[in-house]
């Protein structure tokens, strides 16, 4: 049985453009993008529990908690947030 959480990240706000990434993690995983092309999420979706967002490799630096439905999840940048450099769960 999975328990974790699972996500879909996109290049633009609103949810557009082709998918960066998407993926699931079980809690206390930590997924670490090698491209900078990856790393330009400007919107998330989130199924199953909250992803923590963070700006350096090996989720590590500031970060930024996102749960379904919380506000900006589809405009990253107005909430000051620049690249993703590692995806974790909450």
């Amino acid at each position: 049985v999975y328990c974790g959480v699972c996500w879909t990240t996109y290049p633009d706000t609103e949810y557009r453009g082709d998918k960066l990434d998407q993926g699931c993690l079980d809690s206390g995983e930590c997924k670490t993008y090698a491209s900078s092309v990856k790393a330009q999420a400007h919107s998330i979706s989130m199924i199953g529990g909250c992803v923590s967002l963070w700006e350096y490799e090996g989720c590590s630096g500031k970060h930024l908690d996102c749960y379904p439905g919380s506000p900006s999840q589809n405009n990253l940048p107005s909430l000051g947030w620049g690249e993703t450099w590692s995806i974790g769960t909450c």
